[in-house]
Parts: C-alpha cells; structure tokens; sequence
C-alpha cells in the first residue's frame, strides 16, 4: 500500500511539466554523476507539438529549391514548417570511468508535417536513432550542484503517403520522406535535496538545437531542405524511487513544445 502511495504521489508530479515547451532533443538525464562501470536505461514518451522547422526553396512561378529542384509550396524564400507528433524511446547510458558518460538511443513514433498551405501525413511510424556523450564538469556534493556539458546528434525519417488539402480531381495519395539531423549541446546544472524522506533532483539549464531537414519526393525525385536554430532554457525533475529506479519529467520553453517523462533503470554499485 505504502509503494502505491507513493507511486501516485510522484507520478502526479508529472502532470505540473505537461504544457512545458521546446524544440529540443529531451536528456532525461541530470548533471549527476554515476559509478565507474553503470549502465543506466531510460524508457520514456516525447510529444511534439508545433515544432518549428525550415526550408529554402527559391523561384519565381514556383516553390525551387537552390539546387533547381521543384517543390510544392506556392512560396518563395524561406518556408517555415511545423511538426506534430510523438514517440516511444529508448535510451541506453554507459559510465566506464569518471568524468565521461556515452549513451545511445532509438525509437519509433508518428510525426505530421504542416507546411503554409498543406499537412503531409503517414500510415507507419517513423524511427529515431542518436548517440552522444555527457561530460560531468562539476560533480554533485552537499556543498554544491552538479554541472555536465551534453552533446549529440539523431536522425529521425518519416515517410507520408496522403496530402491534405489535395488538388481537385487530383489524388492525394503522395510518396515523400522527411529527414531530420538534429544536433544538440547542452550545459546542465542538477542538485540531490532530501525533503522529509523524500528524495528530489530538479535540473536544468540551456540547449542549443540545430535541425537539418530534408524533404524528398521519392516519385519525382525532387527535394529541399533547411535548418532551424534555436537556444533555449529547459528544466526537469527526476524523482528517485528506490536505490536503482526513478522518474522523470522534462521540458523548456521556447520554439514550440516538446514533453518527456518516464522511467530510468541503474544497474552498477552505488
């Protein structure tokens, strides 16, 4: 009954992060460091809502990419597009010594396209696959907060199938593939607090975000593609369970939004 309890009680925390937003890749990690030789598993859920993306097409009758490609958007210049979806991830963190954590992770989800004029939509999932490396700076003491710096870099593609709105007496029916290179730093601050028996570990700090992506027409062959750049603040909490199991919430707030929460597994010594 006790664990119940206290399994709704953190779980409810994660309602508080629900409308946090961002445009960046979730950590789901905080700036604490582990024990030489852990592993630590994550499983969570990421939403994305209104994600902001670019393209660069160019022309005068036309939407023309800069390598003279067509592209349908009735547009020139800059096109800005956003990104709705969600995903089911995975991710899997190694520390083989001090100071340096490796990590990857993949995982499959449904992710809608809304250029100006038209939403590009699929049947089947799309897949994300990434690798990084965290570096603490700064461990976590009584005294003092942790500090880690976080890179990485995924490539997430999407393929769609329908347009909407289509073109009269024209089939909506399309065969186009989005890719995007996401490349991520981050600098990160987290404390361990201990509050009436409970143990908390808020962090947070700032992402910077650099999204390539490509849009290809697999039946014509035509494509183009942008990057979006942005630097945000972001915040999280993760809220120990027992010795080796936790949970967490995670957003920021800037650039639409992006929502994370799960569950994190270590295996290793304390």
């Amino acid at each position: 009954m006790q664990r119940k309890t206290r399994w709704g009680a953190l779980l409810s925390l994660g309602a508080l992060f629900v409308a946090v937003s961002s445009s960046a890749q979730d950590l789901g990690t905080t700036a604490r460091q582990l024990s030489p030789g852990s592993l630590k598993f994550l499983v969570y859920y990421q939403g994305i809502n209104e994600q902001k993306l670019n393209f660069s097409p160019r022309g005068t009758t036309g939407c023309v990419d800069k390598a003279g490609n067509s592209f349908g958007c009735s547009q020139t210049g800059d096109v800005g597009g956003l990104g709705f979806g969600g995903a089911a991830i995975a991710k899997l963190l190694y520390q083989p010594w001090d100071g340096l954590q490796y990590y990857v992770f993949g995982g499959a989800g449904k992710y809608d396209l809304k250029l100006p004029a038209q939403r590009l939509t699929g049947d089947n999932p799309g897949t994300i696959f990434g690798a990084g490396v965290k570096a603490v700076v700064m461990p976590d003491t009584v005294v003092q907060p942790g500090i880690a710096v976080d890179a990485s870099v995924s490539d997430s593609r999407y393929a769609y199938n329908r347009i909407s709105p289509g073109a009269p007496a024209v089939s909506n029916q399309i065969n186009d593939l989005l890719v995007l290179w996401q490349y991520q730093v981050a600098v990160e601050m987290s404390h361990l607090f201990e509050l009436q028996g409970y143990k908390v570990e808020p962090y947070g700090g700032v992402k910077w975000s650099r999204i390539q992506s490509d849009l290809n027409d697999r039946q014509a062959g035509n494509h183009t593609g942008g990057a979006q750049e942005d630097a945000v603040p972001f915040v999280g909490l993760r809220v120990p369970v027992y010795d080796h199991e936790g949970i967490f919430v995670e957003g920021a707030f800037n650039q639409g939004e992006v929502i994370a929460g799960g569950l994190d597994m270590r295996f290793g010594s304390k």
